[in-house]
């Protein structure tokens, strides 16, 4: 009889386990008219500017310009909890530029974001590319698309 209830709840535990790998790590940022400088959203997201609905982004960046030389900020959703995060390194690549993050506050995560250099305006340049998050909450590489400028 034990065997069997111990057989019951390692089976409860397995069924559990792959709805727990499901769970996004990287949520969604709802956010109209944000000021930002970066701006990412999901790859198969449809952004339209004249559309609030459509304002959902899962990285964004503003700059301080206060203070030269314009110290840039990110901010991701980690389990719908807005974090701000710290830039450990940055790096050009033959393709674009990797910049390496950690999360400011409880349970740290890592995040890296890989940007390639699109179409470029008089204002903005646009970025395709992908952040890979591994932390407390587990780990999900999201590919975006997006823009940065003013």
């Amino acid at each position: 009889m034990k065997f069997l209830t111990r057989a019951i709840a390692g089976a409860a535990l397995l069924a559990v386990a792959p709805a727990a790998a499901n769970q996004l790590v990287v949520t969604d940022i709802h956010w109209p008219y944000i000021d930002s400088y970066c701006t990412f959203w999901r790859k198969d997201h449809s952004f339209n500017f004249n559309d609030p609905e459509s304002w959902r982004f899962v990285f964004f960046t503003q700059k301080d310009s206060l203070h030269e030389p314009y110290p840039e900020t990110g901010f991701i959703a980690l389990g719908h909890q807005l974090r701000q995060l710290e830039l450990v390194s940055a790096a050009e690549l033959e393709t674009g530029e990797e910049r390496r993050y950690r999360s400011l506050g409880p349970s740290p995560h890592d995040v890296v974001v890989t940007m390639t250099a699109g179409e470029a305006g008089v204002e903005s340049t646009g970025y395709s590319g992908t952040i890979a998050v591994e932390g407390p909450y587990g780990s999900e590489t999201v590919a975006f698309q997006g823009d940065c400028g003013v």
